[in-house]
């Protein structure tokens, strides 16, 4: 689900399933009009959060993701 409250959006459903590991690109059609205050500000901060409910195994347990490894940054 997603929750943007500068497009009015609450708790709006990109997809009922995503499987462990995949990514999906979800669009709305949601519009917001700018206002006096973002040309005053230079600009529009907006936040959206997406969230999910974790997978789990058929017995209920939780699905544990596997290790990833990161390469480390030269410094």
């Amino acid at each position: 689900m997603i929750t943007d409250t500068k497009l009015n959006l609450t708790d709006w459903v990109c997809l009922a399933t995503l499987a462990p590991g995949a990514t999906a690109l979800c669009t709305s059609t949601a519009s917001y009009i700018i206002q006096a205050e973002d040309v005053l500000n230079k600009g529009i901060v907006n936040t959206a959060t997406a969230t999910g409910t974790p997978p789990t195994t058929p017995s209920g347990a939780p699905v544990i993701p596997p290790a990833t490894a990161i390469a480390a940054s030269p410094a």
